[in-house]
């Protein structure tokens, strides 16, 4: 799954060749695709022809909000394609305007309720994981200022993996020395997680 910024036909390409399939959610018209205009121009042709239009709609409990998708098949990098156009009205909050976006997808075999939920988890892994760890590491708040600064704290975390993980290499050769490790760093995690979640509260 991803957004606009992969929406290009190398990406593609490589997925389909191993074997997987996309989604990719598209909000700006400045992602926009050859195959996105000739799926626009194939849908608002066919709204004139109901028997042709291929829609779909629902409510959605979670987001309180009702929705529609017109669909067209189409073709990308050579891989056959669902292409959806979808509209979300939430009607029971005003401040939230009417939201559109295209999502296209080689799962052929999805619904059209499963294409438009996956076209949302792409954001929840973006604000949820991304932007959570972001937060928590305190990334907004710690700039490095020269590319040198920036190479070595690259290189000091690189060091320090490597150290990381040449020494639990060499604990692991010893079962009961592994059990002893696991046991003594048990008061620390729990420390940097305490205080990780105290940090966050403290933010919010």
């Amino acid at each position: 799954m991803g957004d606009g910024l992969y929406f290009n036909e190398p990406v593609a390409t490589e997925i389909h060749k191993l074997g997987s399939d996309f989604l990719f959610k598209v909000t700006t018209q400045a992602d926009w695709r050859q195959v996105l205009a000739d799926a626009d121009f194939a849908m608002k042709a066919h709204r004139d022809f109901p028997k042709y239009r291929t829609m779909a709609s629902g409510y959605d409990d979670m987001r309180l909000c009702s929705w529609e998708m017109d669909m067209a098949a189409a073709n990308y990098a050579g891989v056959p394609l669902t292409v959806a156009f979808v509209t979300e009205h939430y009607q029971k909050d005003p401040r939230r305007e009417t939201s559109t976006f295209w999502i296209v997808t080689s799962a052929l075999d999805l619904s059209p309720a499963e294409v438009r939920e996956a076209g949302h988890v792409r954001w929840h892994i973006e604000n949820d994981v991304f932007k959570r760890l972001s937060h928590l590491a305190g990334m907004k708040r710690f700039t490095c200022r020269g590319n040198g600064v920036f190479l070595c704290f690259l290189m000091l975390i690189c060091a320090s993996t490597a150290a990381i993980e040449a020494y639990t290499s060499i604990l692991r050769r010893s079962a009961e020395e592994w059990k002893e490790f696991l046991a003594g760093i048990k008061p620390t995690l729990a420390n940097i997680l305490f205080r990780l979640r105290s940090q966050a509260v403290t933010s919010v």
